[in-house]
């Protein structure tokens, strides 16, 4: 059991670590495209051109490569420069924004708003502040969709070699949050087996 003192230490530290082990992160990524089925579930029906957002886009590899191979316009926004760095020399025709998400300043709307492995980098106070600004984002027509953790809970992980830190909402917080904001179609499948076990939260408001 990590104490509270230490999951906060850890937290702070997240940012450092992926500005730091940005290169080694980007060529230890799973590279096999497992996301593939949600990620085409999320963009069905997207027209060609559409602007999305990817929140946590790290260095812009198979995530936003994958989108952007689609046709769409790209917004990639990271906390960690050196991961935007990489993103701009991979796709310099797109966008690319150094930001904290849980402080996002962005002008919508987005067809679609993804972060994949990133929003659960969030505390939960953040993440409840957070989500209804990143719905906010999403237009009357689009979705948005996250990964989250499978339960209310704040952990951690590693990336190369360094604690990061890990928290999500429950089910049913989401839910009550982005039915505020007006979104009426949630699903959320926790360590679903078919994607390396992540836990997918997509909605929409239609």
């Amino acid at each position: 059991m990590v104490g509270r003192k230490r999951l906060d230490a850890i937290h702070a530290d997240t940012q450092r670590v992926y500005d730091t082990h940005g290169a080694q992160f980007e060529r230890d990524r799973n590279r096999s495209l497992f996301e593939k089925p949600w990620l085409d579930r999320f963009c069905a029906g997207f027209p060609k051109s559409a602007r999305v957002l990817d929140l946590g886009c790290g260095g812009g590899g198979v995530i936003a490569t994958y989108l952007i191979d689609q046709g769409f316009q790209l917004t990639g926004v990271d906390f960690a420069p050196s991961m935007i760095e990489l993103a701009r020399q991979r796709h310099p025709d797109h966008t690319w924004l150094v930001q904290d998400m849980s402080q996002l300043d962005l002008d919508g709307p987005f067809e679609g708003v993804i972060s994949w492995n990133g929003f659960f980098h969030l505390t939960p106070d953040e993440q409840r502040r957070a989500l209804p600004k990143m719905a906010r984002l999403v237009s009357p027509t689009g979705r948005l969709l996250l990964t989250v953790g499978h339960e209310a809970s704040e952990v951690t992980g590693t990336v190369a070699g360094e604690s990061v830190y890990h928290a999500s909402l429950a089910e049913v917080e989401y839910r009550a949050l982005l039915a505020q904001e007006g979104f009426k179609k949630v699903t959320f499948r926790p360590q679903d087996p078919t994607c390396h076990l992540h836990s997918i939260l997509m909605a929409s408001r239609d």
